[in-house]
Protein backbone atom coordinates (compact mmCIF):
# COMPACT_ATOMS: atom_id res chain seq x y z
CA UNK A 1 0.00 0.00 0.00
CA UNK A 2 1.10 3.17 -0.82
CA UNK A 3 -1.03 6.09 0.83
CA UNK A 4 -0.95 10.23 0.31
CA UNK A 5 -2.75 12.82 1.17
CA UNK A 6 -3.72 15.47 -1.46
CA UNK A 7 -2.68 18.68 -0.09
CA UNK A 8 0.33 16.94 1.25
CA UNK A 9 3.16 19.87 0.70
CA UNK A 10 6.22 17.49 0.99
CA UNK A 11 5.26 14.86 -1.15
CA UNK A 12 3.75 15.83 -3.96
CA UNK A 13 1.84 13.95 -6.63
CA UNK A 14 5.22 12.85 -8.34
CA UNK A 15 7.15 11.56 -5.58
CA UNK A 16 3.86 9.63 -4.56
CA UNK A 17 3.92 7.75 -8.03
CA UNK A 18 7.99 7.74 -7.90
CA UNK A 19 7.47 5.69 -4.76
CA UNK A 20 5.14 3.41 -6.02
CA UNK A 21 7.17 2.50 -9.37
CA UNK A 22 9.76 2.09 -6.96
CA UNK A 23 8.82 -0.56 -4.97
CA UNK A 24 5.88 -2.11 -6.39
CA UNK A 25 5.95 -1.48 -10.25
CA UNK A 26 2.73 -2.52 -12.09
CA UNK A 27 0.67 -4.19 -8.82
CA UNK A 28 -0.48 -1.26 -7.01
CA UNK A 29 -1.73 2.29 -7.03
CA UNK A 30 -1.28 5.09 -4.77
CA UNK A 31 -4.72 5.83 -2.50
CA UNK A 32 -4.65 9.27 -2.04
CA UNK A 33 -6.64 10.66 0.57
CA UNK A 34 -8.62 13.68 -0.05
CA UNK A 35 -8.86 16.84 1.90
CA UNK A 36 -5.33 15.59 4.06
CA UNK A 37 -2.63 17.27 4.56
CA UNK A 38 1.29 15.35 5.16
CA UNK A 39 0.08 14.23 9.15
CA UNK A 40 -3.21 12.96 8.12
CA UNK A 41 -2.95 10.02 10.78
CA UNK A 42 -2.47 13.20 13.32
CA UNK A 43 -5.29 15.16 12.04
CA UNK A 44 -8.47 15.19 13.81
CA UNK A 45 -10.33 13.22 10.97
CA UNK A 46 -7.83 10.39 11.29
CA UNK A 47 -10.10 7.59 11.36
CA UNK A 48 -11.68 8.67 7.98
CA UNK A 49 -8.07 7.77 7.25
CA UNK A 50 -7.94 4.55 9.29
CA UNK A 51 -11.24 3.80 7.83
CA UNK A 52 -10.09 3.91 4.08
CA UNK A 53 -6.51 1.57 5.37
CA UNK A 54 -9.09 -1.24 7.14
CA UNK A 55 -11.30 -0.91 3.70
CA UNK A 56 -8.43 -1.74 1.45
CA UNK A 57 -6.71 -4.43 3.90
CA UNK A 58 -10.68 -6.13 3.88
CA UNK A 59 -9.84 -6.23 0.20
CA UNK A 60 -6.61 -7.57 0.35
CA UNK A 61 -7.59 -10.03 2.76
CA UNK A 62 -10.80 -11.27 0.80
CA UNK A 63 -8.71 -11.53 -2.72
CA UNK A 64 -6.07 -13.54 -0.55
CA UNK A 65 -8.57 -15.83 1.18
CA UNK A 66 -10.11 -16.42 -2.99
CA UNK A 67 -6.25 -17.02 -4.40
CA UNK A 68 -6.28 -19.35 -1.61
CA UNK A 69 -9.33 -21.93 -2.24
CA UNK A 70 -9.00 -21.31 -6.62
CA UNK A 71 -5.33 -22.73 -5.51
CA UNK A 72 -6.52 -25.81 -3.38
CA UNK A 73 -9.37 -26.52 -6.20
CA UNK A 74 -6.32 -26.41 -8.61
CA UNK A 75 -3.82 -28.51 -6.49
CA UNK A 76 -3.92 -32.39 -7.50
CA UNK A 77 -4.89 -34.52 -4.26
CA UNK A 78 -2.73 -37.63 -3.97
CA UNK A 79 -6.04 -39.45 -5.16
CA UNK A 80 -5.83 -38.65 -8.62
CA UNK A 81 -2.45 -40.29 -8.78
CA UNK A 82 -2.29 -44.19 -9.87
CA UNK A 83 0.35 -45.94 -7.78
Amino acid sequence: MVLGADKDYWIDNEALLETTRKWMPDKVHPMVIPDSAHGFVLDEDWRRVSDAVVEWLQRVVAATEIMDLISEHTKPSISEFEL
